[in-house]
């Protein structure tokens, strides 16, 4: 009889994560904003205000193309393993876990395969720390759906189950 487990973090359902970015397209919506207010104001030259506003304006629209496009391109990237079961799976009990000194990072191994993250990645996958309430911990029985082709993205947590009788904290992972 299989062991039942339940559902931690699940990509599905939790979907994309990082809208940071929309801060610095708010940035880039006043910075244009002023430059058009000040350029109104008459022709002429162009003063070192209607200059901040034009790079403040520049600079923080490429940050709102980089901020959202970079996760937005890695959560496809996930999300088409995970609706076409491009991905392994591996079951057993969470192994040589250890916690960054400041607790913003975890690695460990289930069956010999190994796992990392950071409470700061700037990604969909799972990521959420012990120290901010995330499940992960030494000994705990887990299955989990991860990423596996070589790349950037190789063993990118998209699933995480915990067994049944182990508790799951209600910590940063949306399910």
């Amino acid at each position: 009889m299989e062991s039942s487990y339940r559902v931690a973090f699940d990509l599905a359902r939790s979907g994309f994560q990082e809208w940071d970015f929309l801060l610095g397209l708010g940035g880039a919506v006043v910075s244009a904003c002023l430059l058009v207010t000040a350029r109104r104001a008459g022709p002429g030259p162009w003063t070192k205000a209607q200059f901040g506003y034009l790079a403040a304006s520049a600079i923080l629209a490429l940050w709102t193309v980089v901020g959202f496009g970079f996760p937005f391109v890695e959560y496809l990237f996930l999300r088409h393993a995970y609706d076409t079961g491009d991905y392994k799976i591996v079951t057993g009990t969470v192994d040589d876990f250890a916690s960054r000194p400041d607790g913003k990072g975890e690695h460990f191994t289930v069956s010999g395969i190994p796992f990392s993250y950071t409470q700061y990645d700037g990604t969909s996958r799972f990521h959420c720390t012990e120290s901010a309430g995330g499940p992960i911990r030494a000994g705990l029985p887990v299955r989990i759906a991860y990423t596996y082709d070589g790349n950037f993205l190789t063993n990118a947590i998209i699933r995480l189950e915990i067994l049944s009788r182990s508790p799951i904290p209600d910590g940063c992972a949306p399910i």
